[in-house]
């Protein structure tokens, strides 16, 4: 059964980050609730890319391999030329900023523990040491905000909820014809 914080749409946790160590503690359930950590090991690696909104997204390490292996071949066969490539070239730049971090099932703890990435964090993405952070998980989607920047997002969409809301439902409509 969902908590009050969670809802077939998507689970938020509030939570500080360590001052001592770049993570964030979430409770267990997160460990259930992110479908690509569902029945993992006790460590998942995972690589945490910036977002549009300034927050960090995490993927599993499956997903960045495989591309890594994709380009990695078509490159050894012929390399990037930026006029000619500039769609690889640009998301090779993205990728290149990722970085691998771990997220940890602590059962004895009855929490999960997410290590962050101090350069990301250096570079303006995500929360820092100390800083009130949330944690938000939808089906594959694992996404990492700094407080402030999760309220200024929240502010930003309130006004277009009714919009939205319609999108939305003709989206999943249109899903599931």
């Amino acid at each position: 059964m969902p908590r009050d914080h969670q809802t077939a749409t998507g689970a938020v946790w509030y939570e500080k980050v360590d001052t001592k160590q770049m993570r964030l503690r979430v409770a267990e359930d997160f460990w259930f609730y992110c479908s690509w950590t569902k029945g993992a090991s006790k460590t998942v690696d995972c690589v945490a890319l910036p977002a549009a909104n300034g927050q960090l997204q995490l993927f599993p390490s499956t997903a960045r391999d495989y591309f890594y292996e994709t380009l990695g071949s078509s490159m050894r066969s012929s390399a990037a030329s930026l006029s000619e490539d500039p769609l690889i070239v640009d998301f090779s730049r993205f990728y290149a900023v990722g970085r691998s971090i771990k997220i940890t099932h602590e059962p004895e703890y009855s929490r999960c523990s997410i290590a962050l990435s101090a350069d990301l964090v250096a570079a303006g993405f995500g929360p820092s040491r100390g800083e009130d952070a949330v944690v938000f998980a939808l089906g594959e989607i694992v996404e990492i905000w700094s407080l402030v920047q999760w309220q200024k997002w929240l502010r930003e969409i309130a006004p277009k909820l009714n919009d939205l809301q319609q999108k939305v439902i003709e989206s999943i409509k249109e899903r599931s014809v």
